[in-house]
Protein backbone atom coordinates (compact mmCIF):
# COMPACT_ATOMS: atom_id res chain seq x y z
CA UNK A 1 0.00 0.00 0.00
CA UNK A 2 1.05 3.56 -0.70
CA UNK A 3 0.11 5.93 2.01
CA UNK A 4 1.13 9.17 3.68
CA UNK A 5 0.52 10.85 7.02
CA UNK A 6 -2.85 12.15 5.86
CA UNK A 7 -4.03 8.61 5.22
CA UNK A 8 -2.81 7.47 8.64
CA UNK A 9 -4.46 10.51 10.19
CA UNK A 10 -7.79 9.62 8.58
CA UNK A 11 -7.47 6.03 9.79
CA UNK A 12 -7.13 7.19 13.41
CA UNK A 13 -10.03 9.62 13.05
CA UNK A 14 -12.19 6.82 11.66
CA UNK A 15 -11.93 5.06 15.02
CA UNK A 16 -9.01 2.70 14.50
CA UNK A 17 -6.41 2.38 17.22
CA UNK A 18 -2.73 3.09 16.63
CA UNK A 19 -2.05 -0.65 16.84
CA UNK A 20 -4.73 -1.42 14.26
CA UNK A 21 -3.30 1.18 11.88
CA UNK A 22 0.21 -0.24 12.23
CA UNK A 23 -1.08 -3.73 11.50
CA UNK A 24 -2.86 -2.51 8.38
CA UNK A 25 0.06 -0.35 7.23
CA UNK A 26 3.25 -2.16 8.32
CA UNK A 27 5.55 0.74 7.44
CA UNK A 28 3.52 2.98 9.72
CA UNK A 29 5.60 1.71 12.65
CA UNK A 30 8.05 4.52 11.91
CA UNK A 31 5.26 6.91 12.90
CA UNK A 32 4.16 5.00 16.01
CA UNK A 33 4.77 7.94 18.35
CA UNK A 34 2.79 10.28 16.12
CA UNK A 35 -0.06 7.79 15.84
CA UNK A 36 -0.33 7.33 19.60
CA UNK A 37 -0.24 11.09 20.16
CA UNK A 38 -3.01 11.47 17.58
CA UNK A 39 -5.03 8.73 19.23
CA UNK A 40 -4.74 10.50 22.59
CA UNK A 41 -5.60 13.87 21.05
CA UNK A 42 -8.76 12.35 19.59
CA UNK A 43 -9.74 11.09 23.03
CA UNK A 44 -9.05 14.51 24.55
CA UNK A 45 -11.42 16.07 22.03
CA UNK A 46 -14.13 13.47 22.66
CA UNK A 47 -17.43 14.58 24.20
CA UNK A 48 -17.23 14.15 27.94
CA UNK A 49 -13.45 14.36 28.26
CA UNK A 50 -13.72 17.57 30.27
CA UNK A 51 -17.22 17.14 31.64
CA UNK A 52 -18.53 15.92 34.97
CA UNK A 53 -19.67 12.31 34.60
CA UNK A 54 -22.83 12.67 36.65
CA UNK A 55 -24.05 9.26 35.48
CA UNK A 56 -20.96 7.38 36.72
CA UNK A 57 -21.91 4.11 38.45
CA UNK A 58 -19.50 2.07 40.58
CA UNK A 59 -20.02 -1.51 41.84
CA UNK A 60 -17.89 -3.66 44.12
CA UNK A 61 -18.26 -7.44 43.71
CA UNK A 62 -16.24 -9.72 45.96
CA UNK A 63 -16.02 -13.42 46.62
CA UNK A 64 -13.65 -16.35 46.92
CA UNK A 65 -11.08 -16.98 44.15
CA UNK A 66 -12.52 -19.03 41.31
CA UNK A 67 -16.15 -18.18 42.02
CA UNK A 68 -16.50 -16.56 38.59
CA UNK A 69 -16.17 -12.81 39.13
CA UNK A 70 -14.01 -12.13 36.07
CA UNK A 71 -16.13 -14.43 33.91
CA UNK A 72 -19.24 -12.52 34.96
CA UNK A 73 -17.57 -9.23 33.98
CA UNK A 74 -17.00 -10.53 30.45
CA UNK A 75 -20.62 -11.68 30.33
CA UNK A 76 -21.66 -8.13 31.13
CA UNK A 77 -19.43 -6.42 28.57
CA UNK A 78 -16.76 -8.20 26.53
CA UNK A 79 -15.43 -4.83 25.37
CA UNK A 80 -14.56 -3.57 28.84
CA UNK A 81 -11.14 -2.19 29.71
CA UNK A 82 -9.77 -4.61 32.30
CA UNK A 83 -6.92 -3.78 34.66
CA UNK A 84 -5.20 -6.75 36.28
CA UNK A 85 -1.56 -5.58 36.32
CA UNK A 86 -1.38 -2.52 38.54
CA UNK A 87 2.41 -2.17 38.50
CA UNK A 88 3.15 -1.62 34.80
CA UNK A 89 1.18 1.27 33.33
CA UNK A 90 -2.33 -0.01 34.18
CA UNK A 91 -4.11 2.62 32.07
CA UNK A 92 -1.59 2.79 29.23
CA UNK A 93 -3.82 0.98 26.72
CA UNK A 94 -7.10 2.64 27.68
CA UNK A 95 -8.93 3.80 24.54
CA UNK A 96 -12.12 5.33 25.88
CA UNK A 97 -13.98 2.14 26.84
CA UNK A 98 -17.22 2.79 28.71
CA UNK A 99 -16.73 0.05 31.32
CA UNK A 100 -13.61 -0.05 33.49
CA UNK A 101 -12.98 -3.33 35.34
CA UNK A 102 -10.51 -3.29 38.23
CA UNK A 103 -9.85 -7.02 38.47
CA UNK A 104 -8.25 -8.82 41.42
CA UNK A 105 -8.36 -5.54 43.30
CA UNK A 106 -6.66 -5.55 46.69
CA UNK A 107 -5.90 -1.88 47.21
CA UNK A 108 -3.10 -1.67 44.62
CA UNK A 109 -4.01 1.86 43.52
CA UNK A 110 -3.10 4.65 45.88
CA UNK A 111 -6.04 5.78 47.98
CA UNK A 112 -6.01 9.17 46.24
CA UNK A 113 -6.07 7.63 42.76
CA UNK A 114 -8.81 5.18 43.76
CA UNK A 115 -11.01 8.07 44.88
CA UNK A 116 -10.29 9.95 41.65
CA UNK A 117 -11.03 6.98 39.39
CA UNK A 118 -14.35 6.36 41.12
CA UNK A 119 -15.41 10.02 41.28
CA UNK A 120 -17.57 11.92 38.81
CA UNK A 121 -15.12 14.73 38.09
CA UNK A 122 -12.97 14.93 34.93
CA UNK A 123 -9.80 12.88 35.27
CA UNK A 124 -6.60 12.36 33.34
CA UNK A 125 -5.62 8.72 33.85
CA UNK A 126 -1.89 8.48 34.61
CA UNK A 127 -0.10 6.76 31.73
CA UNK A 128 3.55 6.16 30.99
CA UNK A 129 3.86 8.31 27.87
CA UNK A 130 0.82 10.57 27.86
CA UNK A 131 -2.14 10.76 30.22
CA UNK A 132 -5.54 9.87 28.82
CA UNK A 133 -8.98 11.22 29.75
CA UNK A 134 -11.32 8.96 31.69
CA UNK A 135 -14.39 8.50 29.50
CA UNK A 136 -15.91 5.50 31.28
CA UNK A 137 -19.30 5.82 32.94
CA UNK A 138 -19.21 2.41 34.67
CA UNK A 139 -16.62 0.97 37.05
CA UNK A 140 -16.78 -2.65 38.20
CA UNK A 141 -14.38 -3.56 41.02
CA UNK A 142 -13.72 -7.29 41.44
CA UNK A 143 -11.98 -8.44 44.59
CA UNK A 144 -11.51 -11.42 46.86
CA UNK A 145 -12.32 -9.15 49.80
CA UNK A 146 -14.95 -6.61 50.73
CA UNK A 147 -14.17 -2.87 50.76
CA UNK A 148 -14.33 -2.95 54.57
CA UNK A 149 -11.60 -5.60 54.67
CA UNK A 150 -9.36 -3.69 52.27
CA UNK A 151 -9.88 -0.12 53.44
CA UNK A 152 -11.16 -0.53 57.00
CA UNK A 153 -7.81 -0.52 58.81
CA UNK A 154 -5.78 1.69 56.48
CA UNK A 155 -4.60 4.93 58.10
CA UNK A 156 -5.90 8.11 56.55
CA UNK A 157 -8.77 6.34 54.77
CA UNK A 158 -12.38 7.50 55.03
CA UNK A 159 -14.77 4.58 54.61
CA UNK A 160 -17.56 7.11 54.13
CA UNK A 161 -15.74 8.51 51.09
CA UNK A 162 -15.19 5.00 49.70
CA UNK A 163 -18.80 3.89 50.21
CA UNK A 164 -20.15 7.14 48.80
CA UNK A 165 -18.44 6.31 45.51
CA UNK A 166 -19.79 2.74 45.44
CA UNK A 167 -23.19 4.05 44.40
CA UNK A 168 -24.08 0.86 42.53
CA UNK A 169 -23.71 -1.24 45.67
CA UNK A 170 -21.48 -3.88 47.22
CA UNK A 171 -22.21 -7.51 46.32
CA UNK A 172 -20.89 -10.83 47.49
CA UNK A 173 -20.70 -13.53 44.80
CA UNK A 174 -21.04 -17.20 45.65
CA UNK A 175 -21.36 -20.53 43.93
CA UNK A 176 -24.95 -21.69 43.79
CA UNK A 177 -24.72 -25.38 43.00
CA UNK A 178 -25.44 -26.39 39.44
CA UNK A 179 -27.49 -23.29 38.72
CA UNK A 180 -24.48 -20.98 38.55
CA UNK A 181 -23.58 -18.00 40.71
CA UNK A 182 -25.59 -15.76 42.96
CA UNK A 183 -25.05 -12.24 44.20
CA UNK A 184 -26.05 -11.08 47.64
CA UNK A 185 -26.14 -7.32 48.21
CA UNK A 186 -24.30 -6.31 51.37
CA UNK A 187 -26.02 -3.59 53.44
CA UNK A 188 -24.16 -0.35 54.06
CA UNK A 189 -25.48 -0.11 57.61
CA UNK A 190 -22.81 -1.55 59.90
CA UNK A 191 -25.20 -3.37 62.25
CA UNK A 192 -27.15 -4.98 59.42
CA UNK A 193 -23.95 -5.90 57.63
CA UNK A 194 -22.39 -7.54 60.67
CA UNK A 195 -25.59 -9.43 61.44
CA UNK A 196 -25.77 -10.71 57.88
CA UNK A 197 -22.12 -11.76 57.65
CA UNK A 198 -21.99 -13.30 61.13
CA UNK A 199 -25.11 -15.35 60.50
CA UNK A 200 -23.45 -17.05 57.54
CA UNK A 201 -24.63 -15.81 54.18
CA UNK A 202 -24.77 -19.30 52.67
CA UNK A 203 -27.18 -20.53 55.35
CA UNK A 204 -29.39 -17.46 55.34
CA UNK A 205 -32.84 -17.34 53.75
CA UNK A 206 -31.90 -14.89 51.01
CA UNK A 207 -35.43 -13.74 50.36
CA UNK A 208 -35.99 -12.60 53.93
CA UNK A 209 -32.69 -10.93 54.88
CA UNK A 210 -31.90 -7.25 54.23
CA UNK A 211 -29.74 -8.20 51.26
CA UNK A 212 -30.27 -8.40 47.56
CA UNK A 213 -30.15 -11.74 45.75
CA UNK A 214 -30.03 -12.42 42.06
CA UNK A 215 -29.44 -15.61 40.12
CA UNK A 216 -26.56 -15.32 37.66
CA UNK A 217 -26.73 -18.17 35.13
CA UNK A 218 -23.33 -19.19 33.76
CA UNK A 219 -24.64 -19.16 30.22
CA UNK A 220 -26.19 -15.72 30.39
CA UNK A 221 -25.54 -12.33 31.84
CA UNK A 222 -26.37 -10.82 35.20
CA UNK A 223 -30.07 -10.02 35.24
CA UNK A 224 -30.41 -6.31 34.59
CA UNK A 225 -33.68 -5.39 36.35
CA UNK A 226 -32.95 -7.11 39.66
CA UNK A 227 -29.41 -5.85 40.19
CA UNK A 228 -29.84 -2.52 38.42
CA UNK A 229 -26.46 -3.11 36.85
CA UNK A 230 -25.51 -2.26 33.29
Amino acid sequence: HRYDLDELHEAILSGKSADEVMLEYPKAYRYSGHLRDLETAQMMAAPGAREIRSDLRVWWVYGAPGVGKTFAAYELDSGAYRVSDYQRDPFGFYRGEDLLVLDEYAGQLSYKLFLQVTDIYPLQLPCRYMNRPALFTRVLILSNESPWQIFGNRPGVSMKAVLRRLNGGVFRMEENGESGRRLCQIPRDEDERERLINSGVSDSPFKSIPAFLCECPRSGSITQPKLDLF
